[in-house]
């Protein structure tokens, strides 16, 4: 059975010589493959160029699942070197990412701004509106305020400077602090200088030029689209404003804690314009060369100028304290001032209680506000009450409310008493009254009297006055009558008997007589306003019809008025021509007042014509009155 066994191992010796060999190699394989899986840094060894390749792969075709737990681990990587050493993982970040952003900004400066549009639009919308109110608030706030040495050395600075109080609260309100300054290539976005308050440095200076330059023409993309941008921009955010100045081939950019009021804009202005000036030779060919001689001055220049402003926001604002500590002293001494005025009136108040409680056992109690003095209290006896008001009256000027009471009693006989008094005192009036109408009447009695003469005088003076004045005009004329300033006519010449007619030489004769007598009375204005008419008088004899005879003289009369309203030589004024027709009375007294001569009548003289005038003795009366 052995022998067997040995052949067949022959056998398979010859017939698969080959194979064996192959076996035995696949065998080694096998055995080594078995090594190997078993070895972890061996599989990691062979896995990692394959992973490598393949993750990048997945990345670059974006694979969501790949980067899903790509972005798992990386976060709970970053998160556990977080707690573990949160200062070097900052600064491994910033090494990285920093160049990065400030390189892709470089490269895709409007991609840059098109992924910033969305969200810096808004956030400068709210920051705008929120300036705006916070502004209106403190502007609100400062107007407000009651005692204020800065509220009128404003108002006083508005008047004499012109520039309304609001501009000047403006200013106040917008006192920024500079902390940096940079100066940055244009075209390159290099920084070329910078400058920094003590413990104000920036960690990447570089970064946020580069930022700045974006955010720069992110702004100007914002607010301008088409037109040119401005050359100066402010971006703010929180407590913080970045101000960005564009000259020539260089820009400035100034971090200050709030935004900067019109001075403080002027005052950056002219220092960049000062160094554009000064280095407009180096700033062109500037090549990212940080050990440049000018790089040098220019820096020593922009930190002097920040010191310079530091140093005048701090003088400013100790000033500022120093006022505030002067108002607080006032206000000190104001406060100790009121406090001694209400001491002491106080005391007074209280000494003027004992002073009365000593004369008078009452115990009252005494206020005072201002110039009124009031006193309260119960009191026993009107005797008591009385004293203390003459105590009180002597206290100088103080206007006193008196309110004390007493006792129903003591109201009781007061009351009786006052009584008494105001019944005596009407007996008394009414006596007075009595006695004065009496002598009242009696006064008008004489007055009535009085104005009876002094009326009978001035009607004497005024007829007498007439009367003179046509005896001057007339007395020459024979049928003037100076006794009672009248004219009679009888001429026989006048009428024919039993006719109305007047003869045309009768008219003209009367006709001139008449005009001057009227211009005699009417002229003088010391007669004139007393006449009441000026009548025409017409008589017949005794033949005839006795009311014919009236009818007669009547028609006579009247024809003369007509005459003599019909006359145009009157030198009077319009006025009163107008009034002629009013003025001229007629009368037919026919046969009633006949003409005797030795008890035979005279029928001629009875035949007649009487002009004369009545007096207005109402206006004389109310001449004498006034």
């Amino acid at each position: 059975m052995q022998e067997n066994n040995t052949e067949i191992g022959e056998l398979k010796s010859l017939l698969f010589e080959e194979e064996m060999d192959t076996f035995k190699n696949l065998e080694e394989k096998i055995s080594n493959l078995s090594f190997e899986l078993n070895n972890t840094e061996q599989i990691i060894t062979r896995i990692s160029p394959l992973f490598n390749d393949v993750l990048r792969e997945k990345l670059q075709q974006k694979d969501s699942q790949t980067i899903e737990i790509y972005a798992n681990s990386l976060a709970e990587i970053i998160n556990k070197s977080a707690k573990q050493d949160l200062p070097n993982l900052s600064r491994s970040l910033q090494s990285v990412i920093s160049p990065a952003i400030a390189k892709e900004i470089d490269d895709n400066k409007d991609k840059m701004v098109d992924a910033l549009y969305p969200i810096m639009g808004s956030m400068i919308s709210k920051y705008v509106s929120n300036a705006i109110q916070e502004m209106m608030d403190t502007i609100n706030k400062k107007i407000d305020e009651g005692l204020s040495v800065d509220k009128y050395k404003r108002k006083i600075k508005s008047r004499v400077s012109g520039v309304s109080e609001t501009e000047l609260l403006l200013e106040e309100n917008n006192d920024a602090l500079m902390s940096s300054i940079f100066v940055i290539h244009k075209e390159s976005g290099l920084l070329i200088a910078e400058a920094h308050l003590e413990n104000q440095e920036i960690n990447d200076p570089h970064m946020v030029a580069s930022m700045a330059s974006a955010i720069k023409d992110f702004i100007n993309d914002w607010i301008s689209q088409n037109e040119e941008p401005d050359e100066v921009q402010l971006l703010s955010y929180g407590n913080a404003t970045l101000y960005i100045e564009s000259a020539g081939t260089v820009y400035q950019i100034v971090f200050l804690e709030s935004e900067p009021d019109h001075i403080q804009r002027k005052s950056i202005q002219s220092f960049f314009s000062k160094i554009v000036k000064n280095y407009s030779h180096f700033f062109p060919t500037f090549d990212g060369d940080d050990s440049a001689v000018e790089i040098k001055h220019i820096q020593k220049e922009m930190q002097l100028f920040l010191n310079q402003q530091h140093k005048k926001n701090a003088y400013k604002h100790k000033k500022k304290s120093n006022i505030a500590k002067y108002i607080l002293f006032g206000l000190l001494v104001l406060f100790l001032v009121y406090l001694g005025i209400q001491l002491k009136q106080q005391y007074d108040n209280y000494r003027l209680e004992q002073t009365i409680l000593a004369k008078t056992n009452e115990e009252v109690r005494i206020d005072t506000n201002e110039n009124i003095l009031q006193v309260n209290g119960y009191v026993r006896s009107q005797e008591h009450y009385n004293l203390i008001e003459n105590i009180l009256n002597k206290e100088g000027d103080y206007t006193i409310i008196n309110k004390m009471y007493l006792p129903l009693a003591e109201i009781e006989k007061k009351v009786l008493k006052e009584n008494t008094a105001l019944v005596t005192l009407s007996k008394n009036l009414t006596l007075k009254v009595d006695s004065l109408s009496n002598d009242l009447n009696k006064l008008q009695l004489e007055l009535d009297k009085l104005k009876q003469v002094k009326s009978t005088n001035n009607t004497m003076n005024i007829e007498t006055y007439t009367k003179g004045i046509l005896s001057n005009n007339f007395r020459h004329i024979k049928s003037f009558n100076a006794d009672n300033a009248s004219f009679t006519f009888n001429n026989p010449l006048l009428f024919e008997i039993g006719k109305p007619t007047l003869s045309l030489e009768a008219l003209e004769e009367l006709g001139i007589l008449c005009k001057e007598y009227i211009e005699v009375l009417l002229n003088d204005t010391n007669i004139a306003p007393y006449i009441k008419s000026i009548n025409i008088e017409s008589y017949t004899d005794s033949e005839g019809d006795t009311i014919l005879n009236k009818e007669l003289s009547y028609a006579r009369a009247k024809q003369l008025k007509k005459y003599l309203l019909a006359f145009k030589g009157y030198n009077l004024k319009h006025e009163v021509i107008d009034k002629l027709d009013t003025l001229l009375h007629i009368k037919g007294m026919g046969s009633s007042d006949l003409i005797y001569t030795n008890g035979i009548e005279d029928r001629t003289d009875s035949r007649r014509i009487k002009v004369n005038f009545t007096y207005d003795y109402k206006k004389m009366a109310k001449k004498l009155t006034l």
